[in-house]
């Protein structure tokens, strides 16, 4: 999966490549752009007009449905979204010829590059906790150091908690745990108990 998304990025950065110096060179009218099977005139690669799509390139492509219609319809390179049908009087017979076929699992593929993108995301936050779940840290939290941090942070807020400025600060909160045992004082905020579990909680990490 992994090695099909880079692929596809790789002949995507490859088309927008090839577009800005098409548009450098404009008579060079017989080159033509590759895009996985077949290959795709300067006519059917265009930056994205979609307004539900956020990806700069989409390309003119064959779609043949199960009973045998065909549409041509403009596909997004990078998540497989689709435009509506667009009417062959507007296309020339060059480029439905030399339309590629549809490709109805790139927007699958998408989907499980985000989703795994999301769950590596997910990892280095949890691998980030490590320190705090360690006996290392559980000992730091009761060292001078601490005290001494924990002190300025609340005494920043004025003892109020930086959540719902609206009960006492009682617990110093971790913002990253980049610099554990030698935070900056910007990385520490002061909260009171109920939005601390609430925090860790909506983060899914046990207080």
């Amino acid at each position: 999966m992994t090695d099909s998304v880079s692929d596809l990025t790789a002949r995507i950065v490859q088309v927008q490549q090839q577009l800005e110096a098409s548009r450098a060179n404009p008579y060079a009218t017989g080159a033509s752009l590759q895009l996985g099977s077949g290959s795709s005139t300067r006519e059917n690669l265009k930056p994205s007009e979609s307004p539900d799509c956020c990806h700069p390139l989409e390309e003119l492509r064959r779609r043949t449905f199960s009973n045998g219609t065909v549409h041509y319809v403009r596909q997004c390179l990078s998540c497989g979204r689709a435009s509506n049908a667009i009417a062959r009087r507007q296309l020339s017979e060059e480029q439905m010829q030399q339309a590629p076929d549809y490709d109805e699992q790139l927007a699958e593929r998408y989907q499980a590059a985000c989703l795994e993108e999301r769950r590596r995301k997910l990892e280095r936050r949890r691998a980030e906790l490590e320190p705090w779940r360690s006996a290392e840290y559980r000992d730091y939290l009761q060292s001078p150091r601490w005290a001494v941090l924990r002190r300025r942070v609340i005494e920043r807020a004025g003892g109020v908690c930086e959540g719902c400025r609206s009960r006492a600060a009682v617990n110093v909160h971790h913002l990253t745990y980049s610099h554990i045992f030698h935070e900056f004082l910007w990385e520490l905020v002061a909260v009171c108990r109920e939005c601390h579990e609430r925090y860790h909680q909506l983060s899914g990490w046990a207080t």
